[in-house]
């Protein structure tokens, strides 16, 4: 069912494409070049409702890219008991869609010192995917590529007993 309203929500935005581009073209007048400039009217007019969405993307990638890492402090080796850092929510400005930032740890559990610290982001997509948001679900997330890796090294499982 979800299938069938994507092809007709598709079908009529083409449909709609189509007439704001003769609309647009026929406000400007006449042209040297008529189908070159339909062209790209059109093919303006058909990505505008995700155009924010393929920039978001692009800058999120990147953001991730620079700024979702793990630390570890010196002396994380004597943890012996651990204790989980209540994640903390930011809006992070500067993009075209939104993105929040979460940065989480853990302590250890006998000097409350913190000794890992995690940078996570979310982005929730451009103004048509929160739009239809039920039916894509939950946002777009990422995490450390050293994350697992550097939780194993931890054994976090057994400090967090």
């Amino acid at each position: 069912m979800i299938g069938l309203l994507f092809f007709a929500g598709l079908a009529i935005w083409l449909v709609l494409a189509v007439w704001i581009s003769k609309r647009v073209l026929g406000w400007l007048g006449n042209s040297n070049y008529p189908i070159t400039r339909g062209v790209a009217v059109f093919l303006l007019v058909l990505v505008a409702p995700v155009g924010d969405e393929l920039i978001g993307r692009w800058q999120f990638h990147q953001l991730c890219e620079r700024e979702a890492v793990v630390t570890l402090s010196p002396g994380w080796e004597k943890v012996k008991r651990a204790k989980w850092i209540t994640n903390q929510q930011s809006e992070v400005d500067g993009y075209v869609i939104p993105v929040t930032q979460r940065d989480g740890g853990y302590a250890n559990g006998d000097t409350g010192e913190i000794f890992f610290r995690s940078r996570s982001f979310l982005m929730h997509g451009g103004i048509l995917r929160r739009t239809l948001r039920p039916l894509w679900g939950n946002p777009t997330t990422c995490y450390a590529r050293d994350f697992d890796q550097v939780e194993g090294i931890l054994n976090l499982k057994e400090i967090l007993k």
